[in-house]
């Protein structure tokens, strides 16, 4: 489950680069097809029915809808910016900024051990980034910037969710956040004068979408939250760990992009940091 997990969610970034649609359509018709689907399998029964509509009226869960749309809107862009491998590792800010938000939040101070991990982790970005991002083109440095960015906001979404998901189900708060997500889309889309709805563009992007909806964002999260319940938090942990790694080998056979050499000192570097201060956690 586990392998099929890392598959699915590394394959987000071929669905992406393979569509011609720009990151407000990929992003909003991603999410409109996710949310179909979870809501189909969420809302067979009364009780959760009664669930989602009581936590789509909490602020909350609004609020981690918006960080989660931002945080797709980015990555996405980033894509048409820089390489998969370097968009993918500098997600891994998230380590760093994630120790930081659950120590100034939620009073949970790193030990020795994970500042260390989160150093490492940030030596390796700071790697990536003078490579792909300083003293090349302006559209590199955009791509750093904008990747960064989805690393930090998809900290947000889970700092908000997290006291959320201590008292509801799983199901019923996906299918509220997603729906929230597509309307902040959505909206989006309407103030950055886009089509009111985001065009599909290229003849196979429908597809390619529908695939992008399946594969990362139902089957491989949805198998990260079953895997859950059967094996520890940080077996999880380094398996989501190996998405950029994936991702890379991914893109270096379908997409012909060999990654840059700095990956090889910064990928182990960043790697390393992130088992670090998870293993930490799991302690």
């Amino acid at each position: 489950m586990l392998t099929l997990a890392v598959l699915g969610v590394s394959s987000s970034a071929l669905w992406i680069r393979w569509c011609e649609s720009g990151p407000f359509a990929v992003a909003f018709w991603r999410l409109v097809l996710a949310t179909f689907f979870v809501g189909m399998a969420c809302l067979r029964t009364q009780a959760s029915r009664t669930a989602v509509e009581r936590l789509l009226g909490r602020p909350a869960v609004a609020l981690a809808g918006l960080f989660l749309a931002a945080h797709f809107i980015t990555w996405i862009a980033s894509l048409d910016e820089i390489s998969v491998s370097a968009s993918c590792f500098l997600l891994s800010v998230q380590v760093p900024f994630s120790g930081l938000v659950s120590w100034l939040a939620f009073r949970e101070a790193p030990g020795r051990r994970g500042l260390f991990g989160m150093a490492l982790t940030l030596v390796g970005i700071g790697l990536l980034a003078a490579d792909d991002g300083l003293g090349l083109s302006e559209g590199s440095l955009l791509g750093t910037m904008l990747a960064l960015s989805a690393g930090i906001l998809v900290v947000l979404y889970m700092a908000v969710g997290r006291r959320l998901r201590e008292t509801e189900d799983n199901l019923p708060y996906i299918t509220a956040v997603y729906a929230w997500t597509t309307l902040w889309l959505l909206l989006a889309a309407v103030l950055l004068d886009e089509p009111k709805l985001p065009e599909i563009v290229g003849k196979w992007d429908v597809w390619y979408l529908l695939l992008l909806a399946l594969l990362p964002t139902l089957l491989g999260h949805g198998l990260f939250n079953y895997a859950l319940s059967r094996v520890g938090v940080h077996v999880v942990s380094l398996c989501v760990m190996a998405e950029p790694v994936a991702a890379s080998l991914l893109a270096w056979a379908f997409l012909s992009e060999q990654p840059a050499q700095v990956l090889w000192f910064a990928g182990p570097l960043i790697l390393v940091g992130a088992l670090l201060a998870t293993v930490e956690r799991r302690d």
